[in-house]
């Protein structure tokens, strides 16, 4: 499952006590979360009340989650015996009917994005991405710079200057602007009410509030790892110069 569909259906995880719908009409699939194996599904009521996650297995104001095609981002679902078929996003049931599927317009994504504490967040991810590059970059410039006879006062702030420049362009009000297009063009408005509605949920708080953190540990984990792939790279370079060097020498004279 891609990103895109991953956060997708983290923002449809929005949790309800209640379930305002009709039994009788089959509920809508609006939301897919895959971990290894299994599949999780949230499912939203005829009278728009959000269910809990649910499994194959499982059932749901009397509706047992039978199957899953993942060929269709289809779910079938059983109720006395008889089978129907619901499928993700366009919410259609067997052959016919049809969802929601109407543009999203800016300002639902404003909506989302005010709910999600966007300035914040964003403004804590853009400095934790700098400080990833200028560590990035103090390993590979701090020996070449002291060989220049550069303090490391001086280094440090020469490298934090860099810094800002490389993330200049990321200030949160121009990604701001940005994430509001995207999501115009790539969810429904159905869809950017469905985050709305997630971000005012405890679990949908702490997403918005935790994700700075979890940036910053990923960006821990992944840069040892870059790290480690940088002697192959330095080599793959000296190699190359090697060998065009050795080309265009010119061939020895023979006396």
């Amino acid at each position: 499952m891609s990103s895109l569909r991953f956060l997708l259906a983290l923002s449809l995880a929005a949790i309800s006590s209640a379930w305002a719908s009709n039994p009788a009409v089959p509920p809508e699939l609006r939301g897919i979360l895959a971990t290894g194996q299994d599949h999780r599904f949230a499912l939203v009521g005829s009278g728009g009340e959000y269910s809990r996650w649910a499994g194959l297995g499982e059932t749901v104001e009397g509706w047992k989650l039978v199957d899953y095609i993942p060929a269709n981002d289809a779910l079938v679902l059983s109720r006395d015996g008889q089978p129907v078929t619901v499928r993700l996003r366009t919410s259609t049931v067997g052959e016919g009917g049809s969802g929601s599927g109407l543009q999203a317009t800016l300002a639902d994504a404003d909506e989302v994005l005010h709910k999600m504490k966007f300035e914040a967040m964003w403004d804590r991810i853009a400095e934790e991405q700098k400080k990833a590059i200028v560590g990035g970059m103090r390993q590979q410039a701090t020996a070449e710079f002291a060989k220049m006879g550069l303090p490391q006062d001086e280094i440090d702030a020469l490298l934090n200057k860099m810094g800002d420049a490389v993330v200049a362009g990321l200030q949160s009000d121009a990604m701001r602007q940005d994430f509001a297009r995207i999501f115009t063009e790539v969810y429904t408005k159905d869809e950017l009410r469905g985050m709305a509605d997630f971000y005012d949920t405890a679990a949908g708080k702490a997403w918005a509030e935790k994700q700075p953190e979890v940036q910053q540990k990923l960006m821990q984990a992944m840069m040892p790892r870059v790290m480690q792939g940088m002697p192959a790279a330095q080599k793959i370079a000296a190699d190359y110069l090697q060998q065009r060097a050795a080309a265009a020498a010119p061939a020895p004279t023979k006396n």
